[in-house]
């Protein structure tokens, strides 16, 4: 018996990661021997508090669109290892943006690139890096001989691939508007930790036709990235590759099936194009990276003072952020600015420096107050 698979199937894919909750494609049926994954009623659920990997059998996928005469025709079950998150895990949510009007304020060479933003189940979205871009294309060559132009980038698409992620778009003028040039490639990057952005460049996937809303997942069980999109006529493609760097396969006039969280509406001027479920390791390096750090603490060596007379100058503070990092700064213009009165009280000549001022308290738990003409 040849066993081969039809090519009007869609290939059902799950992707690595998984959260909790997550609604299976209509017409897919999954089966796991996991005690705490269950997959019920359409929807797959971790039972753990933690996230737990899973092997996950296809027993079924959707129908084909037509039926093949061959008897001998079928597909085989693949079997994926998901890690299974919990469902309060956080979910990437990526895109860009509108450029603004006034070209000074966020003009479409930055607009136009990836933005990244961690969304929680209780609804709150935190936008990293001050939602500003992290992921630029490099200039495109021209005719010219060492002149090149911007080159933007829109659908950004962001999913895991062994060893890290992965990132597609479709390239972009400097305005955003299609790159005809590179009218049926895609552009790739990867990325270890969606900190640190390595382009592999433009791949061409198709002969003609157009590249529009590209997509891709890491296919676990033939141990290749497979990419999709939409054509300008609104067929679907796919590609396959067993590495970033190609050969890519010739495109075939199909889509997999990939389970994934549905993507949200934009706030006012977001486009987004790509939710991603997300470790809570991954995600508090995104947040330590890219998101705004908190100071938590201060530390003054102790000094001593005379009551009545002007501070002499303070020593160096040491600030502590909430990534972990930390500051010194020079006690700063802020604490320079403090004297003492003549009833032992600190009086501030000026407002104190915004990430000291909380801490004054314990600023002057740490000042030895000497009374006047004590030794």
């Amino acid at each position: 018996m040849t066993r081969s698979r039809s090519a009007l199937r869609p290939r059902v894919v799950l992707p690595p990661f998984l959260r909790s909750g997550t609604a299976v494609p209509a017409g897919v049926r999954l089966s796991t021997d996991h005690p705490d994954v269950d997959v019920t009623a359409g929807v797959i659920t971790n039972r753990a508090a933690a996230a737990v990997v899973a092997r996950i059998t296809v027993a079924a996928g959707p129908e084909a669109t037509d039926t093949s005469d061959d008897p001998d025709t079928f597909d085989d079950p693949d079997t994926f290892d998901v890690t299974v998150l919990p469902p309060g895990a956080p979910v990437l949510l990526a895109g860009t943006r509108r450029p603004d009007p006034d070209p000074m304020v966020y003009p479409p060479r930055i607009a136009f690139s990836l933005h990244l933003a961690l969304a929680t189940p209780d609804g709150a979205v935190t936008r990293l890096n001050d939602d500003r871009g992290v992921l630029f294309p490099r200039a495109a060559p021209t005719e010219h001989l060492d002149i090149h132009r911007v080159r933007t980038l829109t659908d950004p698409w962001v999913f895991a691939v062994p060893g890290g992620y992965a990132v597609v778009a479709s390239p972009a003028l400097p305005d955003g508007s299609p790159e005809p040039s590179a009218g049926s490639a895609v552009l790739l990057f990867q990325s270890p930790d969606l900190i640190r952005y390595e382009e592999v460049g433009l791949v061409r996937v198709a002969a003609g036709g157009g590249v529009r809303r590209p997509r891709g997942v890491y296919d676990q069980a033939r141990a290749e990235l497979v990419l999709w999109w939409t054509d300008d006529e609104g067929r679907t493609w796919s590609t396959s590759s067993a590495a970033p760097q190609g050969p890519w396969a010739p495109p075939s006039p199909a889509a997999p099936v990939v389970p994934m969280p549905p993507v949200p509406d934009g706030a006012p001027g977001h486009v987004l194009t790509c939710a991603l479920p997300l470790g809570e390791a991954d995600a508090m390096r995104l947040r330590r990276r890219f998101g705004r750090i908190r100071n938590v603490a201060v530390e003054v060596a102790p000094i001593e003072a005379t009551t009545g007379e002007a501070v002499r100058e303070l020593p160096w503070a040491r600030l502590t952020y909430d990534d972990g990092s930390t500051a010194r700064r020079g006690s700063c213009t802020a604490l320079r600015r403090i004297h003492w009165a003549a009833d032992g009280h600190l009086v501030l000549d000026q407002r104190p420096d915004e990430e000291v001022a909380p801490h004054l308290r314990r600023v002057r738990a740490v000042v030895r107050v000497a009374a006047a003409g004590a030794g």
